[in-house]
């Protein structure tokens, strides 16, 4: 019998409803595309619109251009501050924004947002019924990334539900896993997953969607897209050193360089890290198999593999929390799981508070998180979890 705790459920629709009406409050008062509290609506997602507006001038590697994109997001709203996102994404990217770049701003970001919300709540609800998209929606992260525009339902939906998929349907999992590689540092697990689940059609299917992506940007941006892409990633160092707001970043480079440790040592314990929480992940789901603890596991782990996981991405952790709340309550866990279960859901919210003051939560609640997957799904400390299904 699947049971949540009453009281997790009644908090979370409560929340839910609160964070619906902040943003709802936001967007409905705004005037001229700038909300209540000052700030252009849709946040972010000014970069997709402006990327998407060089693509579709046909001018696609602009976007990777500083000035370029500065000067074309200042034309975009009338903020009272001088709004600047750079531009990290693949080329395959522009392929997608084009056709929203064609639409009145407003109308992007509405089609923009309401994407991601379907494709996120529809995935919680298959994982965890409309209680799991309760859950999904009562997490702080969740309307940061929306409010930001922002990618991190997208890319939670996506990520989780092919894990979830991975089982029952393989080449399905790998197809959807596939458009991960549009965030290629949080799409390096699944096929990693796929090998040790043994489950090469969902190769086949990642090798597609990747594929027919990749050919998408070739298509738009050239080989010179690609090139200056890899570029870019070399350039997100010293953009953090200048003064990008590192609180709000999740990883242990970041806590490490914070607390005035050197770059390259700093990466170099990140490296080993990442490495430390992939291998946990992956020998787990040896172990106890395709189960929601273990593919909880892999979510998170992937979270840990990028030096510059933002807020808004750990949309992860929270879709992670529903697959496992499923299986807790169809497994009858204690309370005392329900409590930190709930705590490493709401964690991402406290990254900014406590980063001010120095205290690296992210890595800490990461790997609180693994730590829960493997307790709850490790053979020889709990017998015959049930198995994760949608």
């Amino acid at each position: 019998m699947v049971r949540y705790p009453s009281l997790l459920i009644r908090a979370s629709i409560a929340l839910a409803l609160l964070f619906a009406g902040v943003i709802v409050w936001r967007y409905v008062f705004a005037v001229d595309l700038i909300d209540p509290i000052g700030t252009p609506v849709g946040g972010d997602f000014m970069a997709f619109y402006a990327a998407g507006g060089f693509a579709a001038d046909g001018q696609p590697l602009a976007a990777y251009d500083d000035a370029a994109m500065r000067a074309r997001l200042a034309g975009l709203i009338a903020a009272d501050d001088d709004p600047f996102f750079p531009w990290f994404y693949p080329p395959a990217m522009f392929a997608l924004l084009e056709p929203l770049a064609r639409l009145p701003y407003g109308a992007a970001f509405g089609l923009w947002t309401a994407c991601g919300v379907i494709a996120g709540g529809a995935t919680a609800v298959a994982l965890g019924g409309w209680r799991g998209a309760a859950i999904l929606f009562a997490a702080p992260v969740t309307a940061v990334s929306i409010m930001h525009g922002q990618t991190g339902l997208l890319t939670a939906a996506a990520l989780v539900g092919a894990l979830a998929l991975l089982d029952k349907r393989p080449l399905l999992a790998g197809l959807i896993a596939g458009l991960v590689t549009l965030k290629p540092h949080y799409a390096v697990l699944f096929p990693l997953a796929a090998l040790v689940a043994a489950r090469p059609t969902a190769l086949i299917g990642y090798a597609a969607s990747a594929g027919a992506l990749a050919l998408a940007g070739l298509a738009t941006a050239g080989v010179d897209g690609y090139l200056r892409w890899l570029e870019r990633t070399g350039e997100a160092t010293a953009m953090l050193e200048v003064g990008f707001p590192v609180e709000k970043l999740a990883s242990v480079y970041v806590a490490l360089a914070r607390i005035g440790v050197p770059e390259p040592v700093a990466m170099a314990v990140h490296g080993l890290a990442a490495f430390a929480g992939a291998g946990a992940a992956l020998v787990l789901l040896r172990r106890a198999g395709l189960t929601a603890p273990a593919l909880a596991a892999v979510a998170v782990a992937a979270t840990l593999i990028s030096p510059y996981a933002w807020d808004y991405d750990l949309v992860i952790w929270a879709m992670a929390a529903v697959l496992l709340a499923r299986w807790c309550a169809a497994n009858g866990v204690h309370r005392r799981v329900w409590i930190v279960l709930a705590a490493l859901a709401m964690a991402p919210a406290a990254l900014g508070p406590t980063g001010l003051i120095g205290v690296p939560l992210g890595p800490l609640a990461a790997a609180g998180f693994l730590a829960l997957c493997w307790r709850l799904g490790a053979p020889d400390l709990r017998p015959a979890p049930a198995p994760a299904t949608v």
